[in-house]
């Protein structure tokens, strides 16, 4: 008895659980098999990481994050700390200013490498 209690408030929850995961899956594909079927690869490309950007905030972010030091310029005060912070990141390892410029660029759409 308890088993089939138990059976029946589990099963909606994994049965949406699977549609929505199915849902997902046949989203991915239908975007997978238009860019592997298009003439212009690159432009598909461009369209669906449009489309995956609509709901993405990672470009106000860097927006906002690359304004900071250009309006604090504008204040005499803080013109060291800015020259000193972009001396910081130059001392960083190559590697990390290297994936910080692919996440920058990829945040505003732009393609870094060729597949």
């Amino acid at each position: 008895m308890l088993k089939e209690i138990v059976a029946g408030l589990i099963s909606p929850v994994t049965n949406y659980l699977g549609k929505r995961s199915d849902n997902k899956t046949a989203v991915k594909k239908q975007q997978l098999d238009r860019v592997m079927n298009a003439d212009d690869q690159v432009a598909e490309w461009e369209n669906v990481q449009a489309e995956n950007g609509k709901h993405s905030w990672k470009d106000e972010f860097w927006t906002i994050i690359l304004a900071i030091p250009a309006v604090m310029c504008f204040f005499p005060e803080y013109v060291g700390d800015v020259e000193a912070g972009f001396e910081a990141l130059k001392s960083m390892p190559t590697f990390y200013q290297y994936w910080l410029g692919v996440a920058i660029l990829t945040a505003f759409g732009i393609r870094v490498a060729k597949r």
